[in-house]
């Protein structure tokens, strides 16, 4: 039986999630998560009622059991953004029941569920097992982010003149979305604030007024006494002699066109098309994929929620303060902008959805992001960064950094081809990431391939990016320690034999990347799958941002002695 973990009641509404007893022990590291409930008249945690936040750990991998059930007979609706989480929820009469797993999702998750009486929100987050929370899966989303923008910098500074560098670059397009759903709600109150309490500018314009309410002085005026135009009948002036009843004068009106709201109207026209931009990139990858694999209800999920969010920009461009779209003056600045009531929240919000220099992290909700991947991601990024400072070389960024409508982006997904190239004097490395291998008995990928290219001959160190542990006491007692799944290391050995089959290529090693820490992998150095490396060119290595001196040094040395052909030429090459 499972316990129960999470109860949460409603009018007429009762939500359970429970999972086996085994799931608490799943912790490693994790601090206590909190648990935001919204609409719900009571609230429990392992069967305490509580009435603030409480802490509560879900973790990814881990099979839970939702249960969901109303009083008035008829199935409560369930919401996730992941439309696959809730697929094998199914209603039985008025209950709905079934299993619930993140897999390797890890992040926050946001769950509703509503009936005709009542909608309970609850927002917690999904922790990670196999790595530490705090050292490494934090570290690990950290170290990603701030490896991109370093690339986006690093290519900018190699095919740009920069007068100065900022820290920080645009995010990818993914990332600006995500930051474009959480704050464009708060932009809409920040806009209609202004709009309510709108700063006006006084303009000159000529307008008919009676005679008796122009002053003397109006050149207007005077003109149209001149010409005896006007509007109205004839009257006489004691100044003019006879004059129109009504007489064009100039005077001060109040006008939105302002240098203020161009500004505005320009930055929301720009998110508006730039929305329009990623949703495109969206359907096309939707297309895509339905050509290779099938509908993808993730994607068409994304694709909804990003047309919605273009729509929610076009309803803003709809007040009537955004309505000026003129230039806006070289050089403008505002005092307005950056103070004003409602300006300033506009103002900062549009800053950071367009340049994302500074965002709060604390307002942005983390999308729930596969683990295994972001470990892929931050692997691949790790060594080109390891690479690049055992070569002390520049990185050409050409087929990894791309310019979009959208702005400059890393262009680093699973499973798209991406590189990144040093060059020495006398040898090329290549760090490739997702490529394919095509051979007779099939089609290799790897996840991270080293290719060392000389005059002489091309050799490639193979690195796969393994989110598995096998701790089992037959894995111990066989390798001596905690290590990547059996069939990750079969898996090695094949690439070798298809790489080295080929005859244009010459096999160096072949290494699983695995997420162990230093407390775990204490006296790796002399476990059998570090030893194998050196003996059959096959083996693993502990890889975590917490642990990886040792892999770290395994690494350069590897590289070391992929170039020693080249090196002993060449004397210009040091590591």
């Amino acid at each position: 039986m499972g316990s129960t973990i999470l109860e949460v009641e409603a009018d007429g509404l009762l939500l359970a999630i429970s999972a086996a007893p085994r799931h608490f022990a799943h912790a490693k590291g994790v601090p206590p998560t909190k648990l935001d409930v919204v609409g719900a008249t009571a609230v429990r945690v392992g069967g305490v009622e509580i009435v603030e936040r409480s802490a509560l750990a879900l973790y990814e991998d881990v099979e839970y059991t939702l249960r969901a059930s109303s009083d008035d007979g008829v199935p409560p609706r369930l919401w996730a953004r992941d439309p696959l989480l809730l697929a094998r929820v199914e209603p039985f009469g008025p209950i709905v029941s079934g299993p619930v797993n993140f897999h390797r999702q890890v992040g926050q998750v946001e769950l509703v569920v509503a009936t005709g009486r009542a909608r309970v929100s609850i927002r917690l987050d999904v922790r990670p097992t196999k790595v530490d929370y705090e050292s490494d899966y934090e570290a690990m989303l950290l170290a990603a982010r701030q490896m991109h923008e370093a690339l986006v910098l690093e290519y900018l500074r190699a095919t740009h003149r920069l007068g100065s560098a900022k820290q920080g670059a645009n995010p990818s397009t993914v990332g600006w979305a995500t930051l474009v759903r959480n704050r464009i709600a708060d932009l809409g109150v920040a806009l209609r604030l202004v709009q309510r309490q709108p700063q006006h500018a006084l303009q000159r314009a000529v307008s008919e007024k009676r005679a008796t309410h122009v002053k003397g002085s109006d050149r207007e005026a005077i003109r149209a006494i001149g010409r005896g135009t006007g509007r109205g009948a004839w009257q006489t002036a004691a100044s003019f002699g006879k004059i129109r009843t009504f007489l064009p004068a100039r005077s001060s009106v109040a006008s939105l066109d302002t240098p203020e709201h161009r500004w505005l109207s320009r930055e929301v026209h720009a998110l508006h098309h730039g929305l329009a931009v990623v949703a495109r990139q969206v359907r096309e990858q939707l297309g895509r994929s339905q050509a290779r694999y099938g509908y993808s209800v993730r994607l068409a999920q994304e694709l909804q929620e990003l047309r919605d969010l273009h729509e929610q920009a076009g309803e803003l461009l709809g007040l009537p303060v955004l309505q000026h779209g003129g230039a806006v003056p070289a050089g403008f600045s505002s005092l307005q902008l950056t103070t004003g009531i409602g300006y300033a929240d506009a103002t900062r919000i549009l800053l950071e959805l367009k340049q994302a220099l500074t965002v709060d992290r604390g307002a942005v909700e983390l999308s729930v992001v596969d683990v295994h991947d972001l470990y892929e991601m931050w692997c691949f990024l790790s060594v080109v960064r390891i690479i690049g400072s055992s070569l002390d070389a520049q990185p050409d960024l050409a087929d990894l950094v791309t310019l979009s409508e959208a702005g400059w982006r890393v262009n680093l997904a699973k499973g798209h081809a991406s590189a990144v190239r040093f060059r020495t004097q006398n040898a090329t490395v290549r760090v490739l990431y997702n490529p394919i291998y095509s051979r007779p008995t099939g089609v290799h990928k790897p996840d991270i391939v080293v290719e060392v290219t000389g005059d002489e001959f091309n050799r490639v160190i193979v690195f796969d990016a393994k989110y598995r542990v096998d701790s089992s006491p037959a894995y111990v007692n066989q390798y001596g320690q905690p290590g990547p799944p059996a069939d990750a290391i079969n898996a090695l050995h094949r690439y070798r034999d298809a790489i080295a089959a080929n005859g244009q290529l010459e096999l160096a090693e072949a290494v699983a990347l695995f997420p162990l820490d230093a407390r775990d992998a204490d006296g790796f150095e002399s476990a059998k799958l570090a030893q194998s490396i050196r003996s059959v060119r096959v083996g693993a290595l502990p890889f975590l941002p917490s642990n990886m001196t040792f892999a770290e040094e395994r690494i350069r040395e590897l590289l070391s002695a992929a170039l020693t052909p080249i090196c002993a030429s060449d004397s210009d090459v040091s590591l």
